[in-house]
């Protein structure tokens, strides 16, 4: 009974990981009033809480740390999703160097924030950044701007490195940079 409570938690997840990644960004400043939507920062906020449920950290326990490197709009509206969502004990916090990050199970590198002289993939930490070429510079997820949408690409060799997998339904909605046949 409990794997099927787990099953039917995790389609649950994927059902609001799938809307979230189906609802455009739209140009968000065009926005009417009157027009229901997300902002931006609410979509990658979802998506960053939906990630917990669909990377397996290799001592296999619940990640329940969140960080960022400095508060911004995606932070505020991520504090607003992990207070509000049922079954999740997960706290946010602010960090600005790798040596304040070593608790963290994700850490979100913010746009901006790649050029921090000490940040470092380690193992156990979930990378998540904003910053174009961020999966290929050794981060392990991209937000990736699509037209109107967002989009992730995914570092399954850096995944690796750190000891964490990636779902297979995760994988299928990403890109992937997957490892060459010529890498070690």
């Amino acid at each position: 009974m409990a794997d099927g409570a787990a099953v039917k938690g995790h389609a649950c997840l994927l059902s609001i990981f799938l809307l979230a990644a189906a609802l455009g960004t739209s140009d968000l400043a065009a926005q009417s009033p009157t027009k229901p939507g997300f902002t931006e920062a609410e979509i990658k906020a979802a998506f960053i809480s939906h990630l917990l449920g669909f990377i397996s950290w290799q001592d296999q326990r619940l990640p329940s740390i969140v960080c960022v490197v400095r508060a911004d709009a995606t932070s505020r509206a991520l504090t607003s999703i992990l207070g509000a969502k049922k079954g999740l004990s997960a706290e946010l916090r602010v960090v600005g160097s790798r040596e304040k990050s070593r608790d963290c199970d994700l850490l979100y590198l913010n746009e901006g924030t790649m050029d921090l002289p000490d940040w470092q993939p380690q193992e156990n930490l979930l990378t998540v950044g904003d910053t174009a070429g961020f999966a290929e510079g050794g981060g392990m997820v991209e937000f990736q701007r699509i037209a109107n949408r967002i989009g992730l690409i995914i570092n399954t060799r850096a995944l690796d490195a750190a000891g964490l997998t990636a779902s297979s339904r995760l994988l299928s909605l990403a890109s992937v940079l997957a490892p060459s046949a010529a890498a070690p």
